[in-house]
C-alpha cells in the first residue's frame, strides 16, 4: 500500500513501530503488520497512539489473536477507522470499518474491490496479494 499513498498526508508504517494504547488504566503495545498515521500528536518515534489504519497479516497461529484480541484492543483507538485482516494461507482479507459498527467484510475473489475509504483508495484482491500466492 505504499506506493498509492505517496503524495498523500498519511505516513506508512511496515512492522517497524508500534501501537500504543491504553487497556484496564494500563499501556499496551502492539505491532501491526502496517499502520497508517496522519494524526499530528503523533510525534514520538518508536510508536503510534493515534492511527488511522491497521493491518495485521495473519498466519493460522496469529489468526485467532488479530480477530478476536488485537481486533477488540485496536477497536478502542479513537483515531482507528479501519482494522484490515489480510490471511496469509489463504486469498482472503477482512476489513472491519468503525462506519459500519465494526462488522467484518470479507473479501475472498481475486477480482473484488477492496476500498479503504478513510484513504480514499481501491485495490482488487488479487493486486493485494500479487506475487505473494502461488498460481
Amino acid at each position: 500500500m505504499r506506493s498509492p499513498l505517496q503524495g498523500k498526508s498519511s505516513s506508512v508504517f511496515i512492522s517497524d513501530i508500534k501501537v500504543r494504547l491504553e487497556a484496564l488504566g494500563e499501556d499496551v503495545f502492539y505491532y501491526p503488520d502496517v499502520m497508517v498515521g496522519c494524526d499530528p500528536r503523533d510525534t514520538q518515534r518508536l510508536f503510534l497512539r493515534y492511527p488511522k489504519v491497521l493491518v495485521e497479516v495473519s498466519s493460522p497461529s496469529t489468526e485467532r489473536l488479530d480477530r478476536r484480541e488485537k481486533r477488540l484492543a485496536y477497536q478502542t483507538i479513537e483515531t482507528l477507522e479501519e482494522y484490515v485482516i489480510v490471511a496469509q494461507d489463504r486469498m482472503e482479507v477482512t476489513i472491519f470499518r468503525r462506519a459500519n459498527q465494526w462488522k467484518a467484510e470479507i473479501h475472498a475473489r481475486s477480482e473484488d474491490l477492496l476500498t479503504f475509504k478513510c484513504l480514499d483508495l481501491s485495490l482488487t484482491l488479487s493486486a493485494i496479494y500479487e506475487g505473494a500466492m502461488p498460481k
